[in-house]
């Protein structure tokens, strides 16, 4: 089965780094994956490297890259039967969600933006760093509420009130702070209070009204677990700077690959 998920959220968020050790978290649910295409396993690659090897983020996206990268993953279920999908994963820079006028502006050569991607998704995937929502509020509520409003319109075929189609994960990352371990793995209603906490009730709200009953749900990760010096810097940055470094031993991603299997569901 095809599963076509679009990964959205504002700059910074970690779309590409979630990404990255996508693949190494489900293997540890025990799923098998593999590139389906060259372009996505040098993604991989690429960034294992980085972060396995020399304990640093990935490189954040360029503006005008747009990756689509494809993997096949199954599993035996019950009573044999075996799971096997096709994930198309869509990584942008979080600009083309920020102000998608100013980047069709930008760079008109690219003809399917991953703005409009999002609409002909089957699933999903919206990344926010919770520290950045509560800091910066009005920004993340216009970011949201624009792509909802194209989202709703593109369902609605010129009816009125008709939730979005794909199934939404909202992925709460950097979960590894201090203030936010103890609820990485909350769920149900404690999730989703703590969802409406740093949302704020506006956004929150919004989301819940733009999907389906039964079709938004909170998950909260972190792409390196729970590390003690809480490191978090960008890949090009120096040691020579005083940057720290991640523990590339202490990577344990938390949640990654959880909202997709809720996607997959």
């Amino acid at each position: 089965m095809k599963k076509n998920i679009g990964i959205w959220g504002p700059k910074g968020a970690g779309k590409t780094t979630y990404l990255s050790v996508l693949y190494h978290d489900c293997l540890a649910n025990g799923w098998k994956m593999k590139a389906a295409d060259e372009e996505s396993d040098e993604f991989r690659l690429r960034n294992y490297r980085l972060l396995f090897e020399e304990g640093v983020f990935p490189i954040a996206t360029m503006q005008q890259d747009v990756g689509v990268y494809t993997y096949d993953i199954s599993r035996e279920g019950a009573l044999g039967v075996v799971q096997s999908y096709r994930l198309v994963l869509a990584d942008a820079s979080g600009e083309w969600f920020e102000n998608p006028v100013q980047m069709r502006n930008l760079f008109p050569e690219i003809t399917v933006n991953p703005y409009d991607r999002l609409t002909k998704c089957e699933g999903l995937l919206l990344l926010l760093d919770p520290e950045e929502v509560r800091g910066q509020q009005a920004s993340h509520y216009v970011t949201i509420s624009r792509a909802l409003g194209s989202l709703e319109r593109s369902a609605s075929n010129n009816s009125i009130n008709k939730p979005i189609l794909p199934a939404m994960a909202v992925c709460f990352t950097k979960m590894d702070r201090e203030k936010y371990q103890y609820t990485i793995d909350l769920d149900g209603e404690k999730m989703n209070e703590l969802a409406r906490r740093v949302l704020g009730a506006h956004i929150y709200q919004d989301i819940l009204n733009a999907c389906a009953p039964g079709r938004v749900k909170f998950f909260g990760c972190s792409s390196i677990g729970l590390q003690e010096n809480g490191a978090r810097r960008s890949a090009n940055a120096t040691e020579a700077s005083g940057v720290q470094r991640i523990d590339p031993d202490k990577i344990i991603p938390i949640n990654i690959f959880k909202p997709i299997e809720w996607l997959l569901q």
